[in-house]
């Protein structure tokens, strides 16, 4: 399949989605909709340089949210991260904070990232999160990019 372009009235932007071979791993755009636009308004209430919000969601509902948080910090980032200097609790970590387990196995993470101007940007997981929400059971991960929105399957 080619990539193709969905128009957004609410934010009046266009969005490149690029299909995978599989389409049944895909959600289908209007069901993730909600969940990004949630996540994009996380973003906003983010004061970090790096804005972001994520959604953690289970059986299409919203389980919690997160934002980015500089200065802030946790125990997980310790167990998980290399690179001690790394200050702050990234969105998709403080989503998952407080939540039951057992709610987190199976679950999907929507990330978002905006821009100063108020563009959208690259929200992939780093390899910290990654290895995170792998080890507490998430499946997918759906994160925008600057063209559109990206999946990074967590269960292979």
């Amino acid at each position: 399949m080619h990539p193709y372009y969905i128009y957004d009235r609410s934010t009046s932007h266009s969005y490149l989605f690029s299909p995978c071979q599989d389409q049944r791993q895909v959600l289908p755009y209007l069901s993730m909709k909600q969940e990004f636009r949630l996540a994009r308004n996380m973003a906003f209430k983010s004061t970090s340089r790096f804005r972001l919000g994520a959604v953690l969601t289970k059986k299409r509902t919203t389980i919690s949210t997160g934002i980015n948080r500089m200065w802030k910090t946790h125990p997980i980032n310790k167990r998980f991260n290399p690179q001690p200097f790394d200050i702050g609790q990234h969105a998709e970590i403080n989503a998952c904070l407080g939540v039951d387990p057992v709610d987190l196995v199976g679950a999907e993470v929507y990330v978002y990232r905006i821009l100063k101007n108020g563009s959208q940007a690259l929200a992939k997981p780093c390899q910290m999160c990654k290895t995170y929400l792998k080890s507490v059971g998430v499946k997918n991960v759906y994160y925008s990019t600057a063209t559109g929105f990206g999946r990074l399957d967590l269960e292979g």
